[in-house]
């Protein structure tokens, strides 16, 4: 019998040229396998020891690190190519806040503006083929019963809101902010982004370990 592969509707935040709203579709996942269950999974089937793919791992790890900062992609034949991604480093203003530089000069971007952004990766043809090739259907994942997107609210009402919930708590998460005004991943970025962007910005952004977390630059 062959999988199924989970579906979830959402709206787009921008409805086309004629005002109709237009979807997308995203895949829905069960969660992430990490190297354990592969370790597990693989010797099960008797087809690989688990320190031997352990090692294996660790070796392509310091080569994808290696070989990339010496201006190299690296392809693993079947698999795919990894390479170097580039942006430009956060920079903190004077109030402590944080932002992404822009730029339009090009003569004014140096190498101290420079961060390595994260790895990027094209799977190889065969790789995809034996992808598309597996006997799969489709499956639809109901969020909540309806088709997911974000709560519409005016920016007057969403200062309003976020300025109530500031003034009962330090600060408000991502997920905070999404879980309060419903809002989609894509939906709470725009507006965190704006609200820590404008000239007198509404937050300030911090990062609390891999989390980013948002204060009131004036708290009353």
């Amino acid at each position: 019998m062959g999988q199924h592969i989970l579906y979830s509707v959402h709206r787009n935040p921008q409805k086309d040229g004629d005002g109709n709203e237009t979807y997308h579709i995203r895949h829905e996942t069960r969660g992430t396998l990490g190297l354990r269950f592969l370790q597990d999974h693989l010797q099960k089937h008797q087809r690989i020891q688990p320190e031997v793919l352990q090692s294996a791992c660790m070796l392509i790890a310091e080569q994808l690190v290696e070989q990339l900062t010496n201006n190299h992609r690296l392809q693993i034949e079947g698999i795919g190519t990894f390479y170097l991604k580039l942006g430009f480093a956060e920079k903190t203003d004077e109030n402590g806040n944080t932002h992404t530089p822009k730029f339009t000069d090009p003569m004014d971007i140096t190498a101290n503006d420079i961060c390595v952004d994260t790895i990027g990766f094209t799977p190889d043809k065969e790789l995809v083929e034996k992808l598309r090739n597996k006997p799969y259907t489709f499956e639809k994942f109901y969020i909540r019963g309806f088709v997911g997107h974000s709560n519409i609210y005016t920016e007057e009402e969403v200062r309003a809101k976020l300025e109530a919930y500031l003034e009962n708590h330090m600060y408000i998460s991502r997920k905070g902010f999404m879980g309060l005004f419903g809002f989609t991943g894509y939906m709470a970025d725009k507006w965190l982004g704006k609200f820590t962007t404008e000239p007198a910005p509404m937050l300030r952004r911090f990062k609390v370990g891999t989390t980013a977390v948002y204060y009131p630059t004036k708290k009353k």
